[in-house]
């Protein structure tokens, strides 16, 4: 389109609406009399959106290699771990040495688009939801916590929501769980009666010494899995699709560390990609 405009100042316009402008940097190319001023105008937001560009993409690019490698490494040394565990052989050097390693992680940064939830609270919100409409229709906490640990998560959804606390799942619910048209019973009763979790010391479990207190799990067929973790899959798709992380790669390491989604799987999206079937 911009090749078919001899017209200066309409070139400029059409190239002005194509590029990132704060409102009073737009208004001062409008109100620029002189055409050949307007250019030059447009010619330095355009350098300076290029520089912009330029910059993000070195940044993701440097996250994504590093998040890769000490992804790899975790990885590699939590199965050293298990291996150890198998055999007798426990490692407290090793153990102290994968947690100085996933402390060095927790710091560092990943690139994410301003959107509600940002990645990882957007992912959590509807997999939450999900849960405790679950245990509204009457499943058992213990059980889905079990579902969820033998997929891989380091704690199952009762567990965590008590552990977040009650109160803040409600509050974070309210503005992230999408299409949901009222707030689950047995997470508006829970508030309402104070048992707001962990920090209370009673929510949808009774914690004592820090520690929840269960009961015996339900046994379970692979369908709660999926009905389980299918909303937290979908939704990270969504955000990649979304933009509000530059790709695949960079959201199944933020996940993996900032949500403990099972690291031997490699992350939701290439867990996605390896089970073989799309989200529903």
């Amino acid at each position: 389109m911009l090749d078919a405009v001899t017209d200066p100042g309409r070139f400029a316009d059409l190239v002005a609406g194509y590029i990132e402008l704060q409102p009073p940097e737009k208004q001062g190319l409008l109100e620029t009399l002189s055409v050949e001023e307007r250019l030059r105008r447009v010619l330095v937001h355009v350098q300076r959106q290029i520089d912009v560009l330029s910059a993000q993409e070195d940044i993701q690019s440097k996250v994504k290699e590093e998040l890769g490698g000490r992804q790899r490494e975790v990885y590699l040394r939590e199965q050293l771990r298990a291996i150890q565990k198998e055999l007798g052989e426990g490692d407290e050097a090793a153990d102290d040495s994968l947690k100085e390693l996933k402390a060095k992680l927790d710091k560092l940064p990943l690139p994410v688009k301003d959107a509600p939830g940002f990645l990882v609270n957007r992912v959590l919100g509807p997999y939450m939801l999900n849960a405790f409409q679950l245990l509204d229709q009457g499943a058992k906490p213990e059980t889905l916590d079990r579902a969820m640990e033998d997929f891989g998560m380091p704690m199952g959804p009762a567990e965590l929501a008590d552990t977040v606390g009650l109160d803040i799942c409600l509050a974070a619910g309210k503005s992230l769980a999408k299409g949901a048209t009222s707030v689950p019973q047995l997470l508006a009763n829970k508030v309402s009666l104070g048992h707001l979790g962990k920090k209370t010391g009673q929510g949808i479990y009774r914690w004592v010494d820090g520690k929840p207190v269960k009961g015996q799990p339900d046994t379970y067929d692979p369908a709660l899995v999926d009905a389980l973790i299918e909303p937290y899959l979908r939704e990270a798709q969504a955000a990649v699709a979304d933009g509000v992380v530059a790709d695949a790669d960079l959201a199944d390491a933020g996940l993996i560390f900032g949500t403990g989604f099972a690291p031997f799987r490699g992350g939701p999206l290439h867990y996605i990609k390896t089970r073989g079937r799309p989200t529903t």
